[in-house]
């Protein structure tokens, strides 16, 4: 059976109609390890919510549930594999979704999440850089994001090309982003780094241009000129 959270009572459950009217007076709710698949329709009616937790459950997916005040919802460890059904959040300052199975941002990103300051998208399954960037490129007042352990942070000049794509970024990852970060970022030669090092037996930190790579690593590298 699928648990969808929230779930409004039945109309003769009065135990549950009391603690329905509580969590609509509540700001804050953290609601993990539930087993929860989906976050529903219902959401909009917590009025009164700030800050949900609903991190460590098995949400794949939402159903509505647009709201208006909510500034930060962690969806950490779950099986989100996209956020194409991503309701409105008209307040939303902080969305983490770390540690989920998600393999593209959606460009709606920014419409859906308009005042999105802080995005955490570690370790998921984002393997373009470019699609990435034009998604959070969306979100104008984002000053932090993270993208740790997704493939697209494993490519060549990456924090370049995240930073320039995104000038109003103050940090990526764990660290501040600098100026020389965002310098040359429309670079005519675009260095594609295949990451198959683990499947080639390649040990150490991949290398950062075609020319570094050693005879081990012929054929790792691909370079298109735009």
């Amino acid at each position: 059976m699928a648990l969808v959270f929230p779930q409004p009572p039945d109309a003769d459950d009065y135990d549950g109609e009391r603690r329905w009217r509580k969590d609509c007076k509540r700001e804050t709710i953290e609601a993990r390890h539930r087993r929860l698949s989906k976050l529903g329709p219902a959401l909009g009616d917590l009025a009164a919510l700030r800050h949900l937790d609903v991190g460590d459950n098995e949400i794949e997916a939402f159903e509505g549930g647009d709201h208006a005040a909510m500034e930060t919802l962690s969806i950490y460890s779950n099986r989100l594999a996209s956020l194409v059904s991503l309701p409105r959040f008209e307040n939303l300052r902080f969305l983490g979704v770390g540690y989920n199975q998600i393999e593209a941002l959606p460009r709606t990103l920014g419409e859906r999440c308009p005042r999105l300051e802080c995005f955490d998208g570690a370790y998921n399954a984002l393997t373009s850089l470019d699609v990435t960037v034009d998604a959070l490129g969306g979100c104008m007042h984002l000053r932090q994001c993270v993208l740790t352990g997704n493939p697209c942070a494993l490519l060549p000049n990456y924090r370049k090309r995240v930073a320039f794509g995104l000038p109003q970024l103050a940090r990526l990852d764990d660290a501040e982003v600098a100026p020389v970060d965002a310098a040359d970022g429309d670079d005519t030669t675009i260095t594609i780094h295949v990451a198959l090092r683990a499947l080639l037996g390649l040990s150490g930190a991949p290398p950062t241009a075609a020319d570094e790579a050693g005879p081990e690593e012929e054929g790792v590298f691909v370079e298109l000129m735009v």
